[in-house]
């Protein structure tokens, strides 16, 4: 049960509101701040601050800050004028509705900003992918120019180096001393022009694309075939099917109908009832694959746990059903005990007792009647009795 924050102080001017509200020394790491046009919360378990305005503000414009344990409102009025009082005077019901209707517009506020920012963000995408498909242009412009005042080169060198190619032999003497003229009219360049053409008929021709299929053999066990010890590895699996079976539930036997997570919580639930620990941690371990969001597969899966000594995983499940659990509310107030119960119970199973009584003393002002919270906590002031006897 929240305890409520009501000695925070508030000024105003006619455009302003201030309000300081103390946060009770709690880190600032657990404080959940939440803000709307008209109502504001703070909340720092144990303690909570809520209230609904007088009359509303201006969400853009207002701002909270958090300084030496003290949080800090600034809220800028829609109309200016002057309020008799922070708080509206509403009923409970009224209240309610107040709070609903704040959650869902800052809900569609949140939505409206997500999808702003999606479209900015494809926005800077397209233009990203613009400006890289220009670079890359004129990149590839720049490299055919270059290409293009090469090749215009060589050519003029070429053409020069025709223009010289024409070579002729005007003496030639001979062992007799007569002397021999003879004209070369052929042109070198052809020659290497029909040499070049003969070198590219002897390329083959591109090779035909294929796909090879790759398949790999389904593994259990991290490492590869190469370095498995099989035999091991199936007497290791063998053995763990069989303690699945003995425990009443394997996941692979369920028919598809039954892969359900609120028909696995009744199973599980079913498990427990006849002693069956282990089978009902298996069948919420299975449901909670399936949905993780559901409060009552942790809450559950925590009692078995605790009734199978895991009392570590028993607090870390109790704790993860009341994350679940929010906000606090009267229609979820015995879920919440319950959890604050089994983790009461945890915390005494890890010698945690001081912390355990304040979790039990907590699940004892949401179900002041459940016999299960009140004897628990006789048995820890029992022991804690007998710690200090000792």
């Amino acid at each position: 049960m929240p305890i409520l924050i009501k000695d925070y102080n508030w000024r105003q001017t006619e455009e302003l509101v201030i309000i300081y509200v103390p946060l009770k020394g709690v880190s600032v790491k657990n404080i959940d701040i939440f803000t709307s046009s008209c109502y504001l919360k703070i909340h720092s378990p144990p303690f909570l601050f809520e209230v609904c305005l007088w009359q509303p503000v201006v969400e853009s414009e207002c701002s909270c800050t958090v300084v030496d344990g003290e949080a800090t409102f600034r809220l800028v009025k829609k109309l200016a004028a002057s309020w008799p009082q922070l708080a509206a005077d509403l009923s409970r019901q009224e209240a309610l509705q107040v709070k609903t209707r704040a959650i869902e517009e800052v809900q569609t506020k949140a939505e409206i900003c997500q999808k702003e920012k999606s479209a900015k963000k494809n926005e800077r995408q397209r233009t990203a992918v613009k400006e890289q498909i220009s670079l890359n242009t004129r990149e590839q412009q720049d490299i055919e120019r270059t290409k293009r005042q090469e090749k215009e080169a060589a050519l003029t060198q070429m053409g020069w180096g025709r223009q010289q190619s024409s070579v002729r032999i005007t003496e030639i003497v001979d062992t007799q001393g007569k002397t021999t003229t003879k004209k070369i009219d052929q042109d070198i360049f052809k020659v290497e022009k029909k040499e070049v053409k003969e070198m590219k008929s002897l390329i083959p021709a591109p090779r035909q694309v294929a796909q090879i299929p790759v398949t790999f053999t389904a593994r259990w066990f991290p490492t590869p075939s190469r370095e498995s010890m099989v035999s091991e590895e199936q007497e290791w699996l063998r053995k763990r099917a069989e303690a699945m079976r003995r425990t009443g539930f394997v996941a692979e036997d369920l028919r598809p109908e039954e892969q359900d997570p609120l028909w696995l919580c009744d199973k599980a639930q079913s498990f427990y009832d006849v002693g069956n620990y282990l089978g009902a941690v298996s069948a919420y371990s299975h449901a909670l694959t399936l949905n993780d969001q559901l409060y009552e597969l942790y809450a559950g899966r925590a009692k078995a746990h605790l009734a199978l000594g895991n009392v570590g995983k028993a607090a870390t499940d109790s704790s993860k059903a009341l994350e679940l659990l929010t906000p606090p509310v009267p229609q979820n107030a015995e879920a919440r005990a319950q959890c604050l119960l089994s983790r009461g119970l945890a915390l005494t199973g890890l010698n945690l007792q001081s912390e355990a009584l304040g979790e039990l003393q907590a699940a004892e002002l949401l179900m002041p009647t459940c016999l299960d919270i009140k004897a628990a906590i006789e048995q820890l002031h029992k022991d804690l009795s007998e710690v200090k006897d000792q």
